[in-house]
């Protein structure tokens, strides 16, 4: 009869599910991932034209969404699950089965008369016992006596190797998933000694799971950024030290470098860049307006982008374009059109400049940090039933679970000796090994055949 969980089960079923898994997991890598229209996707499919279509059809730049993905995946943790429930219920009877040996199985191990040892002996039965129990102690087995048989097994930790493992497998699966659907992550551009809220107008790129919820409000400071941070002899460049805060109340702020992000709250902080900043007054009338300007430059080439901007007010709006002035000292260079005709300005920290009666002003001249601030609950988590994985897979492998079955029946003068050796990850000495060290110590002055 079909059995759905026999097949889930199924060693050759995971293997495959493994297999298909890891390779689609290693194609989706190798290809960006995001929207058709993003800077990385159309710079990838100039550079692929002959694959690029058929990859952006079948939608692999959403590889870890996509339909195939998910039910690859739910497939994998519902192999995980059954294979989990498995070694459970094994455990159960092997744990069982250590406190009594059932009549039945001791009549199945008396019908293999073909792997029966004879022993012409003097030693009464329970001398005979008395040896077989040590020699399965030599092994490190637990021995309890039943009757004419003394089982040994190791103890019960060894059966929770392979249950630990699998479970924890199929945990994670549920909480990486839960987790995908419930996180938020995106880029936060922070000048030096500004603060930003944890909200969503404060990002630059933003990406929240479906699940999600508000962000969290937090406070997000960025009190200075160290020219070059040193750390036992380390440098790491340009380092922000970032501060979280709820409301007046202090949550933790360290420098953020590589392998040194900041946890306060429920928000992950990684340093992700850094690059000039400006921050600008526009004084039209009787308003003001603060502009914050990222100077960044571009990968590869180092050359600063320039930031084109609207100011002034909504009926007499001035289109301005702002870049890094070539000065010894920080400066900005604004261009805009007054009338047709190209005009310019240098501006260093707190000069200005009458653009068509708008009065622009240099703030201040800094840097700023791009943060990457990620908000998911799911990361301890994820580390912990890691951490039991390792530990049922350890367990598994150096501390496997182990049993030994030994018989003895009276013949006139001759010992009859069964032998059962079991081994969970199916080591084929360890049957031999069971076998010499009884018959060894039964054998100690008489004679076998």
């Amino acid at each position: 009869m079909w059995n759905p969980l026999r097949v889930l089960a199924s060693r050759r079923v995971a293997v495959w599910l493994l297999v298909a898994f890891v390779v689609y997991a290693a194609v989706a890598s190798a290809i960006p991932q995001g929207a058709l229209d993003s800077e990385e996707v159309v710079a990838w499919a100039a550079a692929h034209p002959v694959i690029a279509p058929f990859v952006g059809a079948i939608g692999l730049h959403a590889a870890f969404v996509h339909p195939v993905f998910i039910v690859l995946a739910a497939w994998l943790a519902l192999a995980t699950c059954a294979c989990a429930l498995e070694r459970t219920r094994w455990a159960l009877r092997q744990r069982v089965r250590a406190d009594a040996v059932s009549g039945a199985a001791l009549d199945r191990l008396r019908e293999k008369r073909a792997a029966a040892i004879e022993l012409t002996t003097a030693l009464s039965l329970e001398e005979a016992q008395d040896r077989a129990e040590n020699a399965l102690r030599s092994l490190r087995l637990k021995t309890v006596t039943h009757g004419p048989a003394v089982s040994g097994r190791t103890g019960t930790m060894s059966l929770l190797g392979s249950p630990l493992f699998h479970w924890s497998l199929a945990a994670l699966f549920v909480v990486v998933s839960i987790g995908q659907l419930t996180r938020s992550e995106g880029l936060m551009g922070i000048v030096a000694g500004e603060s930003k809220a944890d909200i969503p107008a404060s990002y630059g790129i933003l990406d929240k799971g479906p699940l999600h919820g508000d962000l969290s409000g937090l406070i997000i400071t960025v009190t200075r950024m160290e020219r070059d941070l040193v750390v036992n002899g380390v440098s790491f460049g340009p380092t922000p030290y970032v501060e979280v805060r709820d409301g007046e109340r202090l949550l933790d702020g360290h420098y953020v470098r590589a392998n040194a992000p900041l946890r306060a709250g429920g928000l992950l902080i990684h340093m992700a860049g850094y690059d000039r900043a400006a921050l600008l007054s526009v004084t039209d009338g009787e308003s003001t307006e603060s502009l914050e300007i990222f100077l960044d430059a571009e990968k590869g080439t180092g050359v600063t982008q320039p930031v084109r901007m609207s100011v002034g007010s909504a009926d007499a709006r001035k289109e301005l374009v702002v870049t890094p002035a070539e000065s010894s000292d920080p400066a900005i260079e604004i261009d805009w059109k007054s009338a047709g005709t190209p005009k310019s300005a240098v501006l260093r920290a707190g000069e200005s400049v009458d653009v068509d009666g708008a009065r622009v002003t240099a703030d201040r001249l800094t840097t700023y940090a791009r943060l990457s601030v990620v908000d998911d609950w799911s990361v301890w988590p994820i580390y912990v039933l890691f951490g039991l994985a390792l530990l049922g897979i350890g367990v598994a492998v150096l501390v496997p679970a182990r049993s030994a079955l030994v018989l003895i029946d009276r013949r006139g003068v001759t010992l009859d000796v069964f032998i059962q050796a079991r081994h969970m990850r199916s080591d084929p000495d360890w049957p031999a090994t069971v076998r010499r060290s009884v018959i060894s110590a039964l054998e100690q002055g008489v004679e076998s055949s």
